[in-house]
């Protein structure tokens, strides 16, 4: 029935309109009787309509619930933070945290298992030299600044906060601490074999001063305003390159 014929017909007498909602009622019956060749429905369902897998959603899920922590410790610290608080910035409930994890502090193991070891520490490469793969972790930590700055100040607020002995961030943070130190002195004796790195340093002492110069920069940045992240960071490579490097010698064999 065209426009005109509806219209000629409501100007006839006794002629009573049918409901809008009658009408809507029977267009949703043809759409469904003739889904198949509906290309409404079929491009729905190409679109992706398929339900994630149990373990899908865990990922995901636990996915938001890292990134809800990373920023409410970037925000106001960790002890301050709690596991209702980062159930509702996830998108969850308030009790999504104890319901995947059972506390806050198995989601802080999470974060240190996965975020820092897979983000903080570069990936070893067998083919650098000693000195640089210690010079890795400086530049680690420059792409991380431009890369996601609000996980790296949740790094750093976590290190500073372990300072008051929270028994749930002190012995982890520590921990991880002292596997860094460990893992920069050991490359830079390898700087000593592949002559990358000065004979005569004493490796213990440098890793401490490289890993202690690194939170003080660290600190600064957090607390300090217009603290340049990206120079200071700079300057410390440029420094471990001074103190740590092998100088190269000259034809006849003297330092210049």
């Amino acid at each position: 029935m065209t426009l005109c014929e509806t219209t000629d017909r409501a100007a006839r007498p006794g002629w009573r309109q049918r409901s809008p909602f009658l009408s809507l009622h029977r267009l949703v019956l043809l759409l469904l009787v003739n889904k198949n060749s509906n290309p409404l429905y079929t491009r729905h369902v190409k679109e992706g309509t398929r339900r994630r897998t149990r373990a899908e959603q865990n990922a995901v899920s636990g996915r938001r619930l890292l990134q809800a922590l990373i920023e409410l410790t970037a925000e106001q610290g960790y002890e301050a933070t709690t596991a209702a608080a980062i159930g509702v910035r996830a998108g969850f409930s308030r009790a999504m945290v104890h319901a995947r994890y059972g506390t806050k502090d198995a989601l802080l193991d999470e974060l240190m298992r996965t975020q820092y070891e897979e983000r903080i520490v570069p990936a070893p490469d067998e083919t650098a030299t000693g000195l640089d793969r210690v010079l890795a972790h400086v530049d680690r930590l420059a792409a991380l600044a431009t890369e996601d700055e609000r996980f790296l100040k949740a790094v750093f607020v976590l290190s500073f906060e372990a300072v008051r002995g929270s028994p749930a961030l002190t012995p982890r943070i520590t921990a991880w601490m002292t596997g860094l130190e460990k893992g920069v002195a050991e490359a830079l004796d390898k700087g000593k074999d592949d002559r990358s790195v000065r004979a005569d340093l004493n490796t213990s002492t440098a890793a401490r001063d490289i890993v202690i110069t690194g939170i003080g920069i660290a600190y600064a940045w957090i607390v300090l305003p217009g603290t340049n992240l990206h120079a200071e960071l700079a300057r410390w490579r440029t420094r471990i390159i001074n103190d740590c490097a092998r100088m190269p010698r000259t034809r006849r064999g003297m330092r210049p």
